[in-house]
């Protein structure tokens, strides 16, 4: 059924024209989008099931040469907060334990004196 846009869905599933180009994963899912009015795409569904998302989530899109990347936002800041730490050497702590070990500290120091 179309949406309220004026778009639907093709339910032919389309595989890649050329091999992967070397250093990248193969794909997963391939889909062919078609830029409709005001620029807006629809991502196929077995795209939409592949990268787990639904309708109204976020995707987050990058330019990498002449490929168009979309990434989910929760994929993105998972990766963004991975680099964070890698760079800063950082190992991931919770503010509940940080806050709590505070705590024990601040009590073991009281029942000394």
């Amino acid at each position: 059924m179309p949406d309220p846009g004026g778009f639907a869905e093709a339910q032919a599933v389309y595989k890649a024209a050329s091999p992967t180009p070397a250093g990248h994963a193969p794909a997963r899912a391939v889909g062919r989008l078609t830029v409709g009015t005001g620029g807006r795409l629809v991502v196929p569904a077995e795209v939409r099931a592949a990268l787990g998302v639904k309708e109204g989530d976020t995707l987050v899109a990058s330019l990498v040469g002449d490929e168009l990347r979309l990434v989910p936002m929760a994929v993105a800041v998972q990766r963004a907060q991975a680099f964070v730490q890698a760079s800063l050497g950082a190992q991931p702590t919770s503010v509940v334990d940080e806050f709590l070990a505070e705590k024990r500290r601040e009590q073991a120091h009281e029942d000394r004196t």
